[in-house]
């Protein structure tokens, strides 16, 4: 929502919300009305320039047909320049006559009058680094976003409407199919989908690397070389290396090799160069190149050491003084990530370039002219182009090239698929300029589209420092048969433009704390001066609206303290003072420190690497102290931390859409903000412009072929079985027909143990909230829920006993409430506690653990100090949950669910449709068969190279109850498991010792892996599964048993099938109809049709019954049209085996990579079967069991890892010189040994003296404990 009008102070934007400014009316400003009529087109939202008059000089001036910036004047336009041409700006007195103004600071720690902090502010906005005096102007305040935006929402409606109105391409049914990949089962239907039909692809793209780089200026005899600003004096070339006809050609490694190290390609004797200068548009014509030879070369004098720009917003400005020079000008058939150039015809560098290029061909322009984000002009030495390859789309075969391009970018995607983002994205930030911000090579979010996070609690609440803008994402993507676009929604996390003394103060409550130093989260953020500062230099006016930008360095001292010498007065002075001096309406505060936009402090390095402590000449004295409360943020800047818990919690409300209104926005409003809809765009404009970039785009979700696979049926002991509607059951206690009922587990722990929880639960009361004496009653309602689902305990606890810890006394006879909080204890203590306990107790069995809330930390040290130091077996409550008086029967089956599940029972057993059978959905594979499921969690940690958790479980039953696992640590953000041969390795050999054989089958799930790493998991993590397994076997050899004949192994090759399980995907499936939605079901039975619905909101939407969100219902499987081509014998399709319960579900993407003995129907119902199998809850779940444990497991090692990681920043070993030199190698080997360090540390193992690698207590090894 945009901000409000200021005369009749309605919220709304012309274009959006039909605000009509001939209705308000404001009597200190000439209206518009005269104009209104004159320019009919609404246009796409716009935003104003800040200068005010700038926007009152356009009025003077406006005439019919006018345009603005060069572009035809819209309502949009009209009204967003007169808003801010009425806008009132708060003016302060002036200042007094004759201040010196001081900017370019520092902080300053030596005695007055040294050379390190001579700069002033005037010098910092002249780059010229001598002081200057000037008088300022009049202090003036021009703010714009002081206090925050406000939050505004999306459009709904009625899900019904949407299915009716909806357009939809629909697809042919006679689709190529291999009957190899296609499955059978269950019930035909059609379905929408999120994706959209690419009728046209360019049949060639040339491809361009791009380099920035500084440094190894070449200078002439009597030339002067470039500053140290960028701002250079001498000719600018442009150098084009190519090949002549009977010649070869210098390449980037050529080159390299031929030249000194701190050298790169220079002007060598005989190339042909032009002046850039006539390579420009404007007045000047092309000239002819200027053919340098022998004579008239320069002699070189001198070089500096090259460094590449990486900072993207550097290489954007860069790139946008390209544009207006050869070879990018008059021409629109081209598209750039700043990284790569992708175009329709080869770049013509020269007007003599004769031929197509050749792979590895550098073209290089010299001494690029640019504006930096600060406005200050600059000039780059050099920027690189490299041509990489031609690629070929044959249209008839075109989807099969995005898989079989033969070459992959850096992270591993298609080169093809990544040129055809590319060009869709310019198509989309080209057709709506100013309402789009694009973060990444493919995610784009509405400027005023977002919601406060959180939201205001009322309309006069402050406006909350983060928001979350409402995007949409787009990638190309290889159909079974077609070209498809993915167009999804998506939610981002920005800072909303404000002070930063606004920023700081709203997230500096306490329920933020996980983001550690608030004023770090700002920095390397753009910001806005928010007052006039003094003119230096006669070209530069640091007032203008886009000189007014600075990037935050870092953050020193509050302004009273904030220290920088002033050299006109020849002394040190604050920061607080100085701006007294200049005359502001309020002394800054000294609530926050002072903001450094000018230059980080940096410390000179030894020959080591470490830092010295003493500052780097090159920074030093180049700060420049702002108070926070006289800085803006700038809009549109992704917040890019880990959200905290609150922060996530409203972001999971604001990106969460029922599956009608995901549908209908990306019908809307996302094929809009991708310019591929006629909403304030002309539809021939649209098509005009994608045909110029080879494209042609149905704007139309398409309709595909689905199946319903039925749901299975839940068995539970004394052959009681129920089916899972809607992906769900209940454990009794009211469910069902008969209320009474209560289901008792599958099969109890321990079968030989008629007392399997011998001494009864026990309660650890944490909580500092409620009434003492209520755990304990907890305790019991806990053990009676036990005993009706079926397990016993001895005479002394039949009916139900509970002890809890004393803080004071922690003698159980006297029960009380802890009064203690979890944080008040170190492991070490609670370790010391435990064990009293455990001695007073006879080894307890089980713990009920009681906390105040949902917090990581809390349950990391409970869990540690369980699981690591003493392996007892806990589950954990938070008094959200318990703090009414009759706690819910189905919470305690559910927990009871968990200790069944974690003393090795099994719950539930899944079996065919027919119930009256009881036969297994396993059967077929139970007697043989081993399932292994893998998964690698890249810890979430404020600590830099924090290792990565590599996990493994394995089966070790016939019913699939019983799931161990495996871990390891490994270097940080490595996705494919580095040991993974010795965890598969641990699994199989306890699989064996349990079954006494050695299985002839192994079904592989191998969660979180992108399709660009799927060659590196067929190279390596098979293998190294298949090498697993057999040094499983080759171990049997010396064993008693195996000699004896009791294991008994059949000799013959493992037959492997290995699937990849995605999450991560953007695929998203939307009902054609109702009956294929989720019934409402209220005691197991079915109601009607008209409970969907409950009634409409004021704003004309429909409000549904909760239990209702329209989402398609489980059992849907997809193998077709959106699937991949056949070019391979990797397979694929979606499974939605879960009922979602907020929002649009999200289906489960298996990739079969390895298809084994097993066929398509085999694999797709088994997979079904699995996420019903699951043993922690009475749903389905959302992808297969086995893939959920390692997932979760890894997720209890990231736990583990906070005991080593907390409070640190970094790790506490240093790079190595060869680390730091080493790039990205370097960096790697680092990451790797810091893995190594920390798995050897007692923090993370406390027996690997014993050498042990798993780091939780050897009571645990063959038990799902972390459930």
């Amino acid at each position: 929502m945009t901000p409000p009008c200021l005369r009749c102070k309605a919220f709304g934007d012309p274009g959006i919300y039909r605000h009509n400014i001939l209705k308000c009316h404001d009597p200190d400003h000439h209206a518009i009305e005269e104009y209104w009529p004159d320019f009919p087109d609404v246009g796409p939202p716009f935003q104003a320039p800040a200068d005010i008059q700038e926007c009152k000089d356009f009025f003077k001036t406006l005439k019919k047909g006018g345009e603005y910036d060069g572009r035809p004047l819209t309502k949009n336009m009209l009204e967003a320049l007169h808003q801010r041409a009425m806008t009132k700006v708060a003016r302060a007195p002036p200042a007094p006559a004759k201040t010196k103004v001081a900017a370019k600071v520092s902080q300053a720690t030596s005695a007055k009058g040294k050379d390190a902090s001579t700069f002033t502010s005037a010098a910092a906005d002249s780059g010229n680094g001598k002081a200057n005096e000037m008088t300022p102007p009049p202090w003036r305040e021009t703010f714009i976003h002081s206090d925050g935006l406000p939050g505004a929402c999306a459009a709904k409606g009625s899900d019904e409407a949407i299915w009716a109105q909806g357009r939809v391409n629909a697809t042919a049914d006679d689709e190529k199919t291999d009957a190899k990949r296609v499955g059978t089962g269950g019930q035909s239907a059609r379905i929408a989908t999120n994706y959209v039909v690419v009728g046209k692809v360019p049949k060639v793209v040339w491809v361009y690397g791009v380099k920035f780089v500084v440094g190894v200026k070449v200078v002439g005899k009597g030339e002067e070389g470039v500053g140290d600003e960028g701002v250079g004096v001498g000719a600018q070339l442009l150098e084009v290396q190519e090949a002549a006809a009977d010649a070869e050609f210098p390449t980037v490694g050529d080159v390299a090799a031929s030249l000194p190290e701190t050298a790169s390609p220079v002007t060598q004797s005989g190339d042909q160069t032009i002046s850039m200068h006539d390579m420009m548009d404007g007045e000047e014509k092309f000239g002819q190149p200027v053919v340098e030879t022998e004579e008239n070369t320069p002699a070189v004098a001198t070089t500096r050491p090259a460094r590449e720009v990486k900072r993207r917003t550097e290489k954007r400005h860069v790139f946008d003084a390209l544009r207006t020079a050869v070879p990018f000008s008059g021409r629109d058939d081209w598209a750039t990530d700043f990284d790569t150039v992708w175009s329709l015809s080869p770049l013509s560098f020269t007007s003599h370039q004769s031929g197509p290029p050749v792979e590895g061909q550098i073209f290089i322009i010299h001494d690029v002219p640019y504006h930096k984000a600060s406005g200050h002009e600059a000039q780059l030495d050099r920027v690189e182009f490299t041509f990489l390859r031609t690629l070929r789309f044959d249209n008839g075969t075109a989807t099969e090239s995005l898989l079989n391009s033969g070459h992959t970018t850096d992270k591993g995607a298609s080169v093809h698929v990544t040129a055809l983002n590319g060009l869709i994205s310019k198509h989309a930030t080209e057709m709506q300029p100013g309402t789009i911000t694009q973060v990444g090579p493919n995610k784009f979010f509405l400027c005023n589209g977002f919601t406060n996070l959180p939201p205001p609690a009322s309309r006069n609440s402050l406006a909350a420092p983060l928001n979350a803008h409402r995007g949409y994402y787009s990638s190309v993507r290889p159909g079974n048969e077609r070209v498809l676009l993915n167009i999804g929604t998506k939610a981002g996390a920005f800072i909303n433009p404000m002070l930063v003394s606004s920023f700081l103060t709203r997230i500096n409550a306490a329920n933020y704390d996980e983001y550690g130093t608030r004023p770090s989260l700002l920095i390397g953020k753009t910001v806005r001066i928010c007052y006039d500062r003094a003119q230096i230099k006669a070209d530069f006016d640091p007032n203008l609206e886009r000189n007014r930008h600075k990037t935050i360095a870092s953050f020193g001292q509050v302004p009273s303290k904030q220290m920088f010498y002033l050299a006109s007065e020849g002394r040190e002075i604050s920061v607080k003072e100085y701006f007294v001096k200049l005359g502001v309406s309020l002394a800054p505060s000294d609530a926050h420190s002072c903001a450094n936009v000018g230059l980080a402090p940096r410390s000179e390095k030894d020959e080591w690497g470490r830092d010295t402590g003493v500052e780097s000449e090159q920074t030093k004295g180049k700060q420049l102290w702002i108070p926070a409360s006289y800085l803006e943020i700038d809009p549109n800047q992704p917040f890019n931390r880990r959200l905290c818990p609150d922060h996530m919690e409203a972001m999971l409300a604001a990106a969460q859409h029922r599956p009608a209104e995901t549908q209908k926005l990306i019908s809307d409003e996302g094929l809009r903000t991708l310019g591929l809809t006629q909403a304030n765009v002309n539809p021939q404009q649209a098509n005009a412009r994608l045909a110029v970039l080879g494209l042609n785009i149905d704007p139309r979700l398409i309709e595909i072929p689905a199946r319903f696979l039925p749901g299975p049926h839940i068995v539970f002991a004394l052959n009681k079985s129920v089916q899972a509607k809607a992906a769900s059951w209940a454990l009794g206690g009211g469910g069902g027909r008969d209320p009474f009922w209560t289901a008792r587990f599958f099969r109890l722990p321990s079968p030989t143990d008629i007392y399997p929880l011998k001494k009864g639960v026990h309660v650890l009361d944490f909580c500092t909230k409620g009434k003492g004496g209520q755990s304990a009653n907890l305790g019991n309602v806990l053990t009676n829920r036990l005993v009706a689902h079926g397990l016993r305990f001895d005479s002394q606890a039949s009916n139900g006993w509970s002890l809890e810890v004393s803080a004071r006394s922690q003698q159980p006879q006297q029960p009380d409430r802890l009064r203690l909080a979890m944080s008040d204890y170190t492991d070490a203590e609670l370790v010391k506690m435990l064990v009293n306990l455990r001695n007073v107790w006879a080894k307890p069995d089980l713990f009920l653990v009681l906390l105040d809330k949902k917090d990581s930390g809390n349950y990391a040290t409970i869990k540690r100090v369980l699981d690591q130091y003493l392996g007892l077996h806990s589950v954990c409550l938070t008094h959200a949950k318990f703090h009414r008086k009759e706690p819910s029967p189905q919470l305690f089956s559910n927990l009871a669910l968990k200790v069944n599940m974690k003393l090795g029972g099994q719950s539930h057993q899944v079996s065919e449709q027919d119930g009256r059978s009881m036969k297994s959905m396993f059967a077929s594979i139970a007697t043989d068969t081993i399932v292994l499921g893998a998964d690698v969690s890249h810890a979430p940690s404020q600590m830099s190279f924090c290792p990565s958790v590599a996990s493994v479980v394995g089966s070790n039953d016939t019913a699939f109850a019983n799931f161990p696992g495996s871990m390891r640590l490994q270097a940080s953000g490595q996705e494919i498991v580095e040991e993974l041969a010795d965890m598969v390795k641990e699994r199989v050999g306890a699989y064996i010792t349990s079954n006494k054989r050695v299985p002839s089958r192994m079904i592989f799930y191998r969660d979180g892996v992108g399709e660009d790493q799927f060659q590196l998991v067929q190279s390596k993590e098979i293998v190294a599964v298949e090498a697993g397994f057999a040094a499983a076997r080759a171990e049997l050899a010396g064993k008693k048993d195996n000699k004896e004949g009791k294991i008994l192994d059949h000799g013959k090759p493992l037959v492997l099938t290995f699937i990849v399980v995605g999450k991560r995907h953007n695929t998203r499936f939307f009902c054609r109809e109702i009956e294929q939605s989720s019934k409402l079901f209220r005691n197991g039975e079915l109601k009607g049709k008209g409970s969907i619905a409950i009634r409409e909101a004021h704003d004309g939407s429909t409000i549904y019954n909760p239990s209702y969100n329209g989402n398609v219902k489980p059992g849907l499987i997809v193998d077709t049209v959106i699937t991949r081509p056949p070019v391979d014998q990797i397979y694929d399709f979606f499974l939605q085996s879960h009922e979602a319960l907020k929002g649009t579900a999200k289906s489960g993407h298996y990739v079969v990579l390895k298809p084994g003995n097993l066929t398509v129907n085999q694999i797709q119902t088994l997979t079904h079967a699995f996420c019903y199998n699951y043993a922690r809850a009475t749903k389905g779940v959302s992808y297969a069991g086995p893939a959920y444990y390692a997932d979760r497991l890894c997720e209890r090692g990231t736990h583990y890892l906070k005991a080593f990681t907390a409070n640190k920043s970094s790790p506490p070993w240093q790079m190595t010189p060869a680390e730091k030199q080493g790039g990205k190698d370097g960096g790697k080997t680092y990451a790797k040994r810091v893995a190594d360090n920390v798995s050897n540390r007692p923090e993370w193992n406390l027996r690997i003296v014993d050498r042990r690698k798993n780091p939780w207590h050897p009571n645990f090894d063959n038990c799902m404990f972390w459930l």
